[in-house]
Parts: C-alpha cells; structure tokens; sequence
C-alpha cells in the first residue's frame, strides 16, 4: 500500500527560485531512476509531512502524482537546513514494483 502525493512539475531550477519556492511552503525535489529522465518537482510542505508521518516514516513508498504522470518511489535523500531542521530538497528514486 502506498501513500499519495501531489506535485507538480518546475521548470525554474536554481537557488534563487528554490528559494521562493521554500518561503511559499513548497519543497523542491527531484524524481530520478533507472529507465527515466530526471523530472524537477515541487511538493507541498504539509503534504510531505502527512505522508511521511505514518507508520514508515520517512521509508514510505509513496505514489507521485506529477502532472498526469504516476511515480512510485522512495525518498532517497531529505536535505535539511543545518539549523532550523526544516526540509530543503528532496531526492525521489522510483523504485520497480515488478
């Protein structure tokens, strides 16, 4: 069973933009894997939480749901601000279900 979760794809990258994005809420992230291009997103911060709050925690297997598009995966790694603690970026690994 795995958790849904909105996001949406961004065409601004850079740390000026993933700034803005931070102070709307929004988290930066990236969904990456064998067989596919990497696709920079932005997630909600609250429905970040809530999805990994269950159970699993931060192992979830989470359903992405990218403008369409369906990913199953993983966090792969959650960067962290080294004094707030907050999220900054995430990396996504889609992960086979065969």
């Amino acid at each position: 069973m795995s958790t849904t979760l909105a996001a949406q794809p961004r065409t601004l990258t850079g740390s000026a933009n993933a700034r803005r994005l931070r102070t709307a809420d929004r988290i930066p992230a990236v969904v990456y894997g064998k067989g596919i291009e990497p696709v920079a997103i932005t997630v909600e911060r609250r429905d970040l939480r809530e999805a990994m709050s269950g159970p699993d925690g931060t192992d979830v297997v989470l359903s992405l749901d990218v403008a369409g598009t369906t990913y199953t995966a993983v966090a792969k790694e959650i960067q962290r601000h080294p004094v707030k603690r907050t999220v900054s970026h995430i990396d996504f690994h889609v992960v086979d279900g065969k």
